[in-house]
This record gives C-alpha cells, sequence and structure tokens, in this order.
C-alpha cells in the first residue's frame, strides 16, 4: 500500500510539473481540462500496469534457478518470528497506520457531507425559479454566484445590470458539468486525504473551468464590460470546493489575464504529446518493479504457512479447515515463486548467447560426486543439492552485521558454467555492494564441474541462484 502511494505521489507530482511548465499558459483551455482529469486517473492505475516486453530481458529457457539457499538453522529464523503459543488479547492497541487511514477517511467523508449539506440548506432557504433544464436560486442579501451540476445560485443583491454576463458564466460552467469534475476530485479528496497533490489538482482544474466559462461568455458581451463586472463586485462566495464560483478574489487576476491573451499557435498543441514519453517512463517503471512485490508477497505467504504450522504443531491435531488453508497457501506460495524467479531472470543482462537450458540439455553439469548417477533428473537434484550446500556453508553472514543491516536480506546471483567446466559471468544484485560481492566470491569457489554437453560437445549453461538470510 505504501508503495502503490508513493508512486501515485510520484507520478502525479510529473503530471503536474510539465502542466504548470508546458500547458498552464497556453489557451487549449478543453485540452487542459481534459489532461488533468485523464492523469489523475491515469496516475491511480498505471502503478498495476506491468507489461512484460519492458523487463524482458534474458531468454527465459537459457536460465535455471537453483533451489533458494536459507541461511540459518531454522525457517524461523530466516522469517526473524519467533513462534509461540496463541494468545488471545482482549485490549487492541487503537493506534495503527491503518487505523490513521481509516479515520483520514471518515473526517474526509464528513466533510464533503457537511459541504453537501450547505448546499441543500441553500436550495430549502431561497427561493427557486425553473429556466429549462436549470434552476435559478435567489440567495438573500448576498453577492455571491456559482453553480453546481444544474443549479446556479445568484445574489440577489447583485445588480440587474450585472447579472446577464453572469448568468452567461455560470450557464457552461452548468452546460459543460463542471462539478462532476470537482465532484471527483472530492471522492479523490477522500480516499487519498493525505495526498496534498490531489488539492493542488483540484485547484488548477477549477482554474481552467473559470477560464472556459469566461472564453465562452465574453462572445456575448464586450470585453470591457465583462472586466468591469468583474472588478467592480464585492469579493463574496461560498467556501465549498466542489462549486464553481463567479467572483473568487485570487482568481480574478488570472481570469483577466487569460481573457486578454492571445490564443495559442495551433502548433503548440503538439506540447500533449509529451505526455506520451512520460507515461512509457511510469509503465517501465511499474513493469520492472513487480520483482519487489512478488518477494514481498512471497515472504508473507510464507509467515503464514509457518504460523500455521505452529498453531497444528500446537494442537497435535490438524482440523479439516487447517488442512484446507494450508494446501491452498502452498499453492499461493509455489505460484508467488514462479512469478518472483521469473522477473529475477528477466531483470538482470547477461551476455551469454551460446547458454543451453540446464532442463534440456543432453548431459547436464555435475560435480564428480554426481557422475555416477544414472540419469539426468538424479543428477540435477544432487547437483542443486550440492550448490545450496557449499553456499549455505562458505557464505559469511556477518557481513550483514559489520553493515548494520537488520531484517531479510536476499542477494540474486547468476554465473554460467563454462564449456571447460570453469565458473564464469558471475553477476549479482543485492542490498549492498559487500554482499554482492559476498556471494561473487562463495560462487567462484564452487568445487571443479564437468561441463554440460549438448550433441556430444561442453557447452555454456547459465544458472539463477537466490541466497536468503536474517540479520537480528
Amino acid at each position: 500500500m505504501l508503495h502503490y502511494c508513493i508512486q501515485i505521489i510520484v507520478f502525479q507530482s510529473l503530471f503536474l510539473l510539465v502542466y504548470d511548465i508546458v500547458l498552464k499558459k497556453e489557451t487549449f483551455f478543453n485540452y487542459n481540462r481534459a489532461y488533468l482529469l485523464v492523469t489523475v486517473l491515469i496516475s491511480l492505475v498505471i502503478p498495476f500496469v506491468k507489461i512484460d516486453h519492458f523487463k524482458r530481458i534474458i531468454p527465459e529457457a537459457y536460465v535455471v534457478s537453483l533451489p533458494e539457499v536459507i541461511i540459518g538453522s531454522s525457517p524461523h529464523k530466516f522469517l526473524g518470528v519467533q513462534h509461540l503459543d496463541p494468545v488471545f488479547i482482549s485490549n487492541i492497541t487503537v493506534f495503527t497506520w491503518e487505523n490513521l487511514l481509516f479515520f483520514g477517511w471518515v473526517i474526509s467523508a464528513l466533510i464533503l457531507s457537511f459541504k453537501v449539506f450547505q448546499i441543500i440548506k441553500l436550495l430549502r432557504g431561497n427561493q427557486g425559479e425553473k429556466q429549462g433544464l436549470i434552476t435559478l436560486i435567489y440567495l438573500k442579501n448576498s453577492t455571491s454566484a456559482f453553480s453546481f451540476f444544474n443549479f446556479i445560485f445568484l445574489g440577489d443583491a447583485i445588480s440587474t445590470s450585472k447579472r446577464s454576463a453572469i448568468l452567461a458564466h455560470e450557464k457552461v460552467h452548468v452546460s459543460q458539468k463542471h462539478s462532476l469534475d470537482l465532484l471527483v476530485f472530492e471522492l479523490l479528496r477522500i480516499l487519498f486525504w493525505f495526498n496534498p497533490l490531489i488539492y493542488i489538482y483540484q485547484k488548477r482544474i477549477a482554474e481552467v473551468h473559470e477560464f472556459i466559462a469566461d472564453s465562452k461568455a465574453v462572445k456575448q458581451h464586450s470585453k470591457k464590460v465583462y472586466y468591469e463586472n468583474l472588478l467592480s463586485q464585492v469579493f463574496d462566495t461560498q467556501s465549498i470546493s466542489f462549486i464553481n464560483p463567479f467572483f473568487k478574489q485570487s482568481l480574478i487576476k488570472k481570469r483577466i489575464i487569460m481573457l486578454s491573451k492571445s490564443k495559442s499557435n495551433r502548433v503548440n498543441v503538439l506540447k500533449y504529446t509529451l505526455v506520451l514519453p512520460l507515461v512509457v517512463f511510469m509503465l517501465v517503471y511499474t513493469s520492472c518493479t513487480a520483482q519487489e512485490d512478488n518477494t514481498n508477497q512471497n515472504l508473507s505467504i510464507v509467515q503464514q504457512i509457518e504460523a500455521l504450522k505452529s498453531s497444528i504443531s500446537t494442537q497435535g491435531t490438524i482440523t479439516p479447515l487447517e488442512e484446507k488453508a494450508l494446501v491452498e497457501l502452498v499453492e499461493m506460495l509455489e505460484e508467488s515463486k514462479v512469478n518472483t524467479l521469473k522477473i529475477e531472470r528477466e531483470h538482470l543482462l547477461l551476455n551469454n548467447q551460446d547458454s543451453f537450458s540446464f532442463l534440456d540439455i543432453d548431459e547436464v553439469p555435475a560435480f564428480a560426486e554426481c557422475e555416477d548417477l544414472g540419469s539426468n533428473t538424479e543428477k540435477r537434484k544432487c547437483f542443486s543439492k550440492m550448490v545450496n550446500t557449499f553456499v549455505a556453508n562458505h557464505f559469511n553472514p556477518k557481513v550483514a552485521d559489520e553493515l548494520k543491516l537488520v531484517g531479510n536480506q536476499k542477494i540474486s546471483v547468476f554465473f554460467t558454467i563454462a564449456k571447460n567446466g570453469e565458473i564464469k559471468d558471475i553477476k549479482t544484485r543485492g542490498p549492498h555492494i559487500l554482499l554482492e560481492e559476498e556471494a561473487k566470491r562463495v560462487v567462484s569457489l564452487l568445487p571443479k564441474i564437468n561441463a554440460g554437453k549438448q550433441d556430444g560437445k561442453p557447452v555454456n549453461v547459465t544458472f539463477f541462484l537466490p541466497i536468503h538470510f536474517m540479520v537480528k
């Protein structure tokens, strides 16, 4: 959840940056409106989009994934979890991040409800007049003017001579359904109340609404008269964020500047294409960070399995419900591991174009101790077991202690057994360069290996080896 929220904020920041620097001063008001609406929604969706093409670097058939090396005396140490007998607690701590998020939703929803109540109060407390699809609501002793969906609220203290221009302006808001845009942002403000960029987005689109309404309303009046209407009024408006007010002091200057501006050159429409490379960049980023999400899911499932096993061990028996849950968790774990390993393979670049698959090769690489075994299947199992044992015994986890790392540490290792049986092209990725170097050191010390053969000739075979250990 946290990673998703961070991505949204980063993406919206980039979209707003392009808008403020490149697009904001253009007179393509409807395009700007569409840009703000589309990009805020795209930023919510992109984190869920994973495009395999962007992360497809290594041909999958050329790399075999060895069993994961878990350094430690037990899975409990690896997970960093000490399982005790179940304890039922009656008093639960109120403050959690989930509760804080929920309280924010509740408060934001109450604020929106209060705003709606204010509108309803104005509708019931003032006289209305139907004009086609629009209803005029006359506000008593007020100089305010604003619209909300098909309702136009007009202060009865506004002079008759100025009402025509104001009504023309507000009718544009109604016809173009600007209130719907603002309501969308109100809902987003509830869901993402902690995100300040949603408020900036809403402010930007409210400005664009005014520019659109001004540009159409001024065609029915001279600019001089229209300017006078803007400048001569008492700046009094309702402080409700999802209405379209005619008089708003902070916007008057901007509206006059936009009204007096020459229309933007049509060539400038090409500026909107800047959003395309930006979206591509975001898709590349989200597609290439899928590994972390899968790894976290993997650990979460493992922890659930271990907790369930601990509970079963304590009871001495397994209920049908527990048995079903255990089966489902194991299936989820296997699927998650497959996805994680696939992503790991595709993320690191190898330069071995002549590698063969450990699974399809005629004669698999083998240690001397495994040569006497009959089938390739038995040799594969022996090879995997020996690599796993060797790395677990020779890897020095104290490197992580010296770096003051804590928690689960994972190092991804790719290496190739060359035609002469030597280890080459060791590539690693981990939380720190010293851990990567330690992984390289251990893999490079693997005993002499007889090369794999295809059609009777020695060939290169590439492997992927994940190493996990826990730093307390």
